[in-house]
């Protein structure tokens, strides 16, 4: 499965929690809101069979202009980057409780 994590900046929610799901054996690309522009996010949205965005904010600013990009898209909620690094222990421990 083609799996799009998004976060604000690509780098640490979403770039962990992508690391973790390729682990598993799912195809993942980590994005952020900020880092990317509206049109590459919708295209790597449309490549994406499952879109997951680590908070609710971040799923307000994710361009989901159809309902087959809304049906596709859950948030997966770890909160707030306090870890400030990709592969947090911390982090990794809170998205794999998530995962079971």
């Amino acid at each position: 499965m083609k799996i799009l994590c998004v976060c604000s900046e690509g780098n640490v929610r979403s770039a962990t929690l992508a690391r973790l799901l390729k682990h598993k054996g799912h195809e993942t690309l980590a994005a952020g809101v900020k880092r990317h522009s509206p049109e590459t996010l919708k295209m790597l949205i449309d490549w994406a069979d499952k879109v997951y965005a680590v908070d609710n904010d971040i799923l307000r600013e994710m361009p989901l202009d159809t309902e087959k990009d809304i049906s596709k898209t859950q948030v997966f909620d770890i909160g707030p980057d306090i870890w400030g690094e990709a592969m947090h222990p911390d982090l990794v421990k809170k998205i794999e409780e998530k995962l079971k």
